[in-house]
């Protein structure tokens, strides 16, 4: 008698978790994104599953990412918005100083596909580089290699879009915008991956010198 196959159904994959570290803090700054980025998404004529994580503590981490794991299979892209800097991650009141490699850890049953940081200094050397070797399905990061301000916030509301619309982004129009920014204001955000690039190593180089130069002071 022939064996019948049971069917498996494969939970679905979460297209965007806006993670949202120590929010109270965040919105008490004026810095609390997650609403905004929110209400872009939900403008494109594309259907998208959308979670918002608010973090305002460790017990908070702990419910929302086991709910999360219980009706997804990973993360497409995470957006992770917070107060950081090179060393260091911002997730609550209680973790304030979460290295980069826990927050890889949380983040590693996920396994995000790409993850854009709204954070200060994530996009130098150390941080980027423990996310690559601790998220093996990670291929992009955006990040700021220097301290983040409303102009670099207001571009990277706007990357997050063009993200979810495209299955491969195309190189020359990220390198378009980044010297668009950068002409405009200064600002740097890197689109880095894996194999570093000479232009990457060129500004995770000058976020280095920003912080020595903050610190000198």
């Amino acid at each position: 008698m022939p064996r019948t196959k049971v069917k498996v159904s494969r939970l679905p994959l979460l297209s965007l978790l806006i993670l949202e570290g120590d929010s109270n803090t965040l919105a008490q700054d004026n810095l609390s994104f997650a609403s905004d980025i929110r209400n872009i998404v939900g403008l494109l004529p594309k259907k998208l599953t959308v979670e918002v994580a608010p973090i305002n503590s460790q017990q908070d981490m702990l419910d929302i990412f086991a709910e999360l794991k219980q009706k997804y299979r990973g993360v497409k892209l995470v957006v992770a918005i917070a107060h950081s800097n090179s060393s260091v991650i911002s997730l609550s009141p209680q973790q304030l100083d979460t290295s980069w490699k826990s927050f890889a850890q949380w983040l590693k049953p996920f396994n995000p596909q790409k993850l854009v940081c709204i954070s200060c200094m994530a996009g130098q050397y150390p941080s980027s580089r423990t996310l690559f070797d601790e998220l093996p399905k990670l291929t992009d990061i955006f990040a700021s290699p220097v301290s983040l301000w409303r102009q670099q916030v207001e571009a990277m509301k706007l990357l997050i879009p063009y993200l979810l619309m495209t299955r491969k982004t195309d190189n020359e129009v990220i390198i378009l915008g980044q010297w668009i920014m950068f002409m405009r204001n200064g600002g740097l955000i890197l689109h880095i991956k894996r194999r570093q690039t000479k232009w990457n190593n060129v500004f995770q180089l000058i976020g280095a010198l920003n912080d020595l130069a903050a610190a000198a002071g």
